[in-house]
């Protein structure tokens, strides 16, 4: 008796042949996530239409010369600069610096808007670090921890905020802590867990770099004496904005940008660099 194998590459009926399409999976580490994710991502989705025939424009973030660091605490020699989008929070480090980028006035010119919304989209920084020709008798390479960072405001009670410099970093116990807490050093700083519960952490990032030239000993060519990082800061949200203050007043805007160092060995201050920044906030007007 003969029997036939039955074919198994040949297709069953009825069943489609399966296809593939590539869709947006919007990023992590945006705040309002918890809220809504399906709303940001319909809204990067309208923008993309938006923008073939509605006037796109740009905002100017305050431009960052040669900013050199400042200790984290009085006698330490651990440095730091605290970078700040749109307007520094009442409750932050009182050094931090103002870049801007976020203030729209009603009018008709180029980065002006013409009602009380707006369609923010994102801002771009391009963030330098330059190691400086160092005249101590010893410079070890630097390391470097860059973070970026936002509260997280879906999980924290209304009118609370908390300071960045006391809170960022998590301790051993889990409890929160900063580079201006007491007994902070260093070595906390980079190797300390961020404060995620309290924060979106956008970007954590380390590298080491060495001076250029020393007087004595320290350069090392294995070190690079330069570091440049583009960093992008998502909205993509419609804004409201208050007429008197010309910022945001539905949606948190403060991103903050911590630049921290310490020297191999711990034994000298790690303040030979200095910081250069470039960057603009885009948005869309109807």
């Amino acid at each position: 008796m003969v029997y036939y194998r039955k074919n198994s590459l040949r297709p069953k009926s009825g069943i489609k042949k399966r296809t593939y399409t590539r869709r947006f999976k919007p990023s992590s580490s945006v705040a309002r996530f918890n809220f809504s994710r399906k709303r940001y991502s319909n809204n990067r989705k309208m923008s993309s239409q938006i923008n073939k025939f509605a006037e796109n424009h740009l905002l100017q973030v305050f431009r960052q010369d040669e900013v050199t660091p400042i200790p984290i605490q009085v006698g330490a020699i651990a440095n730091y600069r605290l970078f700040c989008l749109g307007s520094i929070p009442t409750t932050w480090d009182a050094s931090s610096i103002d870049i801007a980028g976020m203030s729209v006035t009603q009018g008709t010119g180029e980065g002006q808007r013409a009602g009380n919304y707006i369609y923010l989209k994102q801002s771009t920084l391009n963030l330098e670090i330059d190691m400086a020709e160092s005249t101590k008798t010893y410079s070890p390479p630097t390391e470097f921890r860059i973070v970026v960072f936002k509260q997280r405001r879906a999980v924290m009670p209304a009118g609370t905020s908390f300071n960045p410099a006391t809170s960022l970093f998590l301790d051993e116990l889990g409890n929160q802590t900063g580079y201006q807490s007491t007994g902070f050093n260093g070595t906390d700083g980079l190797v300390q867990p961020l404060n995620k519960r309290d924060y979106v952490i956008h970007m954590d990032k380390r590298c080491v770099l060495s001076n250029p030239q020393t007087t004595v000993d320290g350069y090392t060519g294995h070190y690079p004496t330069l570091k440049r990082m583009r960093i992008k800061l998502p909205h993509w949200i419609r804004a409201h904005y208050n007429n008197t203050s010309s910022l945001p007043d539905t949606y948190d805007f403060h991103y903050g940008i911590l630049v921290f160092a310490r020297s191999q060995g711990k034994d000298v201050s790690a303040n030979q660099w200095e910081v250069n920044m470039r960057g603009s906030t885009s948005f869309t007007d109807l």
